[in-house]
């Protein structure tokens, strides 16, 4: 399991404490885990499947479970008020409270940064400045599917270079490091919109792309909740081992978008 600085969701740490532990030991349930932090247990599941929030003055038997003491004490307690803040600027301030806690060598985008994901192929103009030398704005975006223009790409260049994503070497733009992420950042709109890019390339992926350069397929079923957490887990757990595989790539030759959904189709009974 990744350690708590490496978290902007309280309750997403928590989903991964409880999976971790129901792997290690079957017999570990909702139940007690909510009998050792002084919990109801059906709070306690709805707090983890994101339907309600952590009451205040629950953090302390939280940070006594997981003998938090000192700094991760205090950004334990700074997460959950992050994920409960209410308008943007309280969610700035705990934000903020949280990047000074945070030993600096756990390394996720800042919300201010999130302009990084306003447009869909800005990544994919760092995954392609990852794989070419010297390659000008106009070449990028001729090779992008489907095209942008050459100023839409330098645009992009541009904010790469604000945000330290890539930098200037020898041998010409250089990936500042090899994987970043949004930090799990809750209720972005950013975020939100990008992932509506995101299917967007896939529907034209689906049309226009042949069908031996692509994958594209679906399961439809029934699940109960501890399945639908059980399954979130497998696809984080093969979104580590994706990036892990990446990492052996010697000579990369074109930039791929990979996605990852589950979601309901049907209201509960």
């Amino acid at each position: 399991m990744e350690t708590l600085y490496q978290f902007l969701d309280y309750r997403e740490f928590l989903r991964q404490h409880y999976e971790a532990r129901k792997v290690e030991n079957k017999n570990y349930s909702y139940r007690v885990f909510a009998s050792a932090v002084g919990m109801d247990q059906s709070h306690l599941a709805k707090i983890l499947l994101g339907h309600m929030h952590l009451p205040l003055e629950k953090v302390s038997p939280f940070c006594e479970y997981f003998e938090f003491k000192n700094a991760s004490a205090k950004y334990f307690e700074a997460l959950v008020c992050f994920g409960r803040a209410s308008t943007p600027a309280e969610a700035k301030t705990w934000f903020d409270q949280l990047q000074i806690i945070r030993p600096p060598k756990f390394r996720c985008l800042p919300a201010e940064q999130h302009e990084y994901f306003r447009h869909w192929y800005t990544p994919v103009i760092r995954a392609l400045v990852g794989i070419q030398e010297h390659s000008s704005a106009t070449k990028i975006s001729e090779q992008i599917i489907p095209p942008i223009t050459p100023e839409a790409a330098q645009q992009s260049i541009d904010l790469l270079r604000s945000l330290d994503l890539i930098r200037q070497s020898s041998e010409g733009e250089v990936l500042s490091e090899a994987h970043i992420g949004s930090g799990r950042v809750p209720n972005s709109p950013l975020l939100r919109n990008y992932h509506h890019q995101i299917l967007e390339r896939s529907m034209d992926a689906l049309e226009n792309i042949p069908i031996e350069e692509r994958d594209i397929s679906s399961l439809t079923v029934s699940l109960d909740e501890q399945a639908f957490a059980d399954i979130r887990a497998m696809i984080r757990d093969f979104r580590t081992a994706v990036q892990k595989r990446v990492d052996l790539v010697d000579k990369a030759e074109r930039a791929y978008l990979i996605n990852f959904q589950i979601f309901p189709v049907s209201h509960k009974d």
